[in-house]
């Protein structure tokens, strides 16, 4: 019997201290993992900064937002949609510009991602709160992880690790598990029913996460598809849920197996949920081993799989 269990969390941000160029180190948010930033975004696209809008704009900074934002505007030249862009050539991304930001303490710190680099240069003194978007150049280059604004057409890359220059070395991890989840999200009937329970089971918990991670603004519950719901809840019924007993509770999904380090895991997708009992679940009391808890959570997904309906989280006014 195992002295102590691990029941991972969902996703942890941290803070880090990130070295810089000048004199004194910056205290930054440690990046979200890249497949955590692929399932939140609402459009992922490859692409590089051609142009920056001479006029500034105000804008909710997410769709409902009660006041606005000033903004400069950077367009990019979409190399690959990669996630929610089919058929975009360009694409407008706001930023606030440097001057605006650094002049608001307690607020947001800017970083920028200098041109063709993948170095991240903190501006101005450390500042506690949320982390101030990059600030765009012409000639920024990457992989861009952008979320809706209030303005129709325009978009934004909230953290400064939402923006990952073409010559940084996780380009290419990143690059991949992004277009690995935009198959899954573009497609999710398919991703359900391929052949291989490994990539079922992860298709599945990719898919609870984007369905039930709040947004900003107003919000509310809808049902998806009941057929869908079935699937995924069916895929995490079969997952090995052995396996993940035998890792002590660290079981994270990933293709071939149990290996990834991205959030995405069964009991995580099972919490997420939000079942409660009204739903006819009931938290265990008393748990010695990690099956006490697993095993009850298999159990309520294969007796429920084909009646209860996944609510997705969705906003009241989302924007485009």
């Amino acid at each position: 019997m195992k002295s102590r269990l691990f029941v991972p969390a969902l996703v942890v941000v941290g803070l880090a201290v990130l070295a810089t160029a000048g004199p004194a180190p910056a205290l930054v948010v440690a990046p979200m993992p890249g497949g955590a930033r692929a399932v939140q975004a609402d459009v992922i696209v490859t692409g590089k900064v051609t142009d920056v809008e001479a006029k500034e704009i105000q804008i909710a900074p997410y769709p409902g937002a009660p006041n606005k934002v000033t903004y400069k505007v950077a367009v990019v030249a979409v190399d690959e949609a990669v996630k929610g862009a089919a058929g975009k050539k360009t694409i407008r991304v706001a930023f606030q510009a440097q001057a605006q930001a650094v002049l608001k303490p307690g607020v947001d710190l800017p970083v920028q991602v200098q041109p063709g680099g993948a170095r991240i240069q903190p501006i101005g003194r450390p500042m506690t709160g949320r982390m101030a978007p990059v600030q765009l150049q012409k000639g920024t280059e990457g992989l861009f992880y952008l979320t809706r604004t209030g303005e129709d057409g325009v978009y934004q890359a909230p953290m400064y690790y939402d923006v990952v220059a073409k010559n940084a070395p996780n380009f290419t991890k990143d690059l991949s598990e992004a277009k690995e989840i935009g198959r899954i999200t573009t497609d999710p009937m398919a991703a359900l029913k391929d052949p291989l329970r490994e990539k079922r089971v992860r298709a599945a918990c990719l898919l609870i996460t984007m369905y039930r991670t709040g947004r900003n603004g107003a919000t509310k519950l809808e049902p998806i598809d009941a057929e869908e719901s079935k699937l995924i809840l069916s895929a995490l019924a079969l997952a090995d849920w052995d396996q993940f007993a035998r890792n002590d509770g660290v079981a994270i999904i990933g293709p071939g197996g149990i290996a990834r380090n991205d959030g995405q895991d069964l009991m995580n997708a099972f919490n997420m949920l939000g079942v409660t009992e009204k739903d006819g679940w009931r938290q265990p009391q008393f748990i010695q081993t990690i099956q006490d808890l697993t095993s009850p959570m298999q159990q309520w997904l294969a007796n429920n799989a084909a009646t209860y309906r996944i609510q997705r989280i969705v906003t009241v006014n989302p924007g485009r």
